[in-house]
């Protein structure tokens, strides 16, 4: 039984059908949606230069992206720590 958030007295009893309205995720605001096409573009970009960064890293040091990987992987976990 689940508690009303009306009234604390009244009990809705399991099994009873429910229903509410979802709320669209997507903004009709076209400013915004450009805005979040801009910003997702410049991730995409920024993710293309890393790749190609580190590998003409490891082309001039003779194969060695360890250290490279292991920047970018920290660089990683740094950015997504908003996330968790």
């Amino acid at each position: 039984m689940f508690k009303a958030r009306s009234n604390k007295e009244r009990m809705i009893p399991a099994g009873k059908k429910l229903s509410w309205t979802l709320d669209k995720q997507i903004s009709k605001n076209k400013d915004e949606t450009k805005l979040a096409d801009a910003l997702g573009q410049i991730v995409v970009i920024f993710s293309v230069l890393t790749i190609c960064l580190s590998l003409v890293v490891g082309f001039f040091r003779r194969g060695d992206l360890l250290s490279t990987w292991m920047y970018v992987n920290s660089m990683q976990m740094i950015a997504h720590i908003p996330l968790v």
